[in-house]
């Protein structure tokens, strides 16, 4: 059987079917609706303007028809879920199917987990139903997804039934094909979050389908900590391997994501307060305590506002008491020490002495 080699042929070959045959009404497929107004499109971010700028310009090349692959990196706590959730609701603000799969940690025995679960909470129920509705849409388009079904099947956790693949290119072109026909309903805008946790098959995948849906009106965004990364994260196949050869490749582009400034840290505190006035002080005690992490800020303020630390005086939040050191909240705390169990041997005695002597030492 005919295998097509990447994304450019199968669009190809489906423009081509697709001026050849009389259109029919074909079953459309049932997308999970997402309230728009939950999703606070419009909410500013903070630091992130020329970012969401360049995004909004490169989903418009997607709603042309060219594929786009992203990598957005951070420090815990940096913001990538709320960077997420912002280039979300600008895709689905455009008419755009959003998927968003997540990385498990030591998903090591769950290989394409991510994949396979984004797909399937994007619609409103994946049974034989869906799939014969797919299956309708693909054949209008020129492409016969009925061989494909037991794969489909097996990838999608609907069936137990074993399945044969001769290797796992096949599988791989399963997927293209199944997104490909997914895509003639809606452009697609598909997250893989914590990729710093994916196994090989699960990077090999997202690897293929970059490189395959260049052509295709599919959006590719991969967000990963850089100070967390699995055993043997240099070798071939590894996150930091394929990221660097997609970016020499030049399909992928790398959005690292910073921590924000004094001034960035002030205008978040300004909106977290609904867009009253921060006292300097309150500003600056903020960004010395969390040095711009938007997680500790939040966290800090939250805490502070709990233990009644800050107050409102003539339309200005400012503490209460100047004097006291801000406390570290629990939820940062347990961020430390995931952090920490992450490191051994000689770093970490370093890491412990350093902490005896304060915030600097010689």
């Amino acid at each position: 059987e005919e295998r097509f080699h990447n994304g450019e042929v199968l669009f190809a070959e489906l423009r081509s079917i697709g001026q050849q045959t009389t259109p029919v009404q074909t079953p459309r497929l049932q997308f999970i609706s997402t309230d728009q107004n939950l999703l606070s499109v419009q909410q500013e971010m903070v630091g992130r303007e020329a970012i969401v700028a360049k995004i909004t310009d490169q989903l418009r090349q997607v709603l042309a028809g060219h594929g786009a692959t992203i990598f957005a990196s951070g420090e815990a706590g940096i913001g990538k879920s709320r960077f997420a959730s912002a280039i979300s609701g600008i895709a689905r603000s455009h008419g755009m199917n959003v998927l968003h799969g997540r990385c498990l940690y030591e998903e090591g025995q769950l290989p394409y987990h991510p994949f396979a679960s984004a797909l399937k909470s994007a619609f409103i129920r994946v049974d034989d139903h869906f799939l014969a509705s797919l299956t309708a849409k693909g054949k209008t388009h020129g492409v016969d997804l009925t061989p494909l079904i037991p794969v489909i099947k097996s990838f999608l956790n609907i069936s137990s039934d074993s399945i044969t693949l001769l290797n796992k290119e096949q599988l791989w072109d399963t997927v293209l094909s199944l997104l490909s026909v997914i895509a003639t309903e809606r452009p697609i805008l598909l997250i893989i979050d914590d990729l710093q946790w994916a196994d090989k098959p699960t990077l090999a995948l997202f690897s293929y389908l970059a490189r395959s849906s260049s052509s295709l009106p599919i959006m590719l965004v991969g967000l990963h900590r850089e100070e967390e990364r699995r055993e043997g994260q240099t070798d071939s196949g590894s996150l930091e391997q394929i990221t660097r050869q997609l970016r020499i490749d030049n399909i992928a582009d790398m959005i690292d994501l910073k921590r924000f400034t004094m001034q960035e840290t002030v205008q978040f505190l300004v909106n977290l307060h609904e867009g009253e006035a921060i006292d300097p002080r309150f500003a600056q005690a903020v960004y010395d305590r969390s040095l711009g992490n938007p997680l500790f800020s939040i966290e800090l303020v939250k805490l502070l506002r709990a233990n009644n630390r800050v107050e409102l005086v003539n339309g200005t939040w400012r503490l209460t008491d100047t004097a006291r050191a801000l406390p570290v909240p629990q939820r940062v705390q347990d961020v430390i020490i995931n952090r920490l169990e992450g490191i051994g041997g000689e770093l970490r005695e370093l890491l412990e002495f350093a902490s005896c002597e304060g915030e600097s030492f010689p």
